[in-house]
């Protein structure tokens, strides 16, 4: 699953390379790649739990709010973990 998530964030960064090379500006793939992760799966999991009807439970978004706080310390690099 793991694999296919990057396969698909890879796609959607190649996509973005090519309508910002289309227009002639700069386009760095790190800093998008870590864009759509910080995008995409949290708002992925809101949209499926919206869609579910599942938003009215205070338990879903503990994890949701984790999630989201995780991809920004990602992007953001506030936190730093050695390991």
């Amino acid at each position: 699953m793991k694999e296919k998530y990057d396969n698909f964030i890879e796609k959607i960064v190649i996509f973005n390379g090519k309508n910002v090379a289309r227009r002639g500006g700069v386009f760095n793939k790190e800093k998008n790649e870590k864009m759509m992760r910080l995008i995409i799966l949290p708002f992925g999991f809101y949209f499926l739990g919206s869609f579910l009807g599942i938003l009215l439970y205070p338990l879903y978004y503990i994890p949701l709010i984790i999630l989201s706080l995780k991809h920004i310390n990602d992007y953001f690099g506030w936190i730093r973990i050695k390991s």
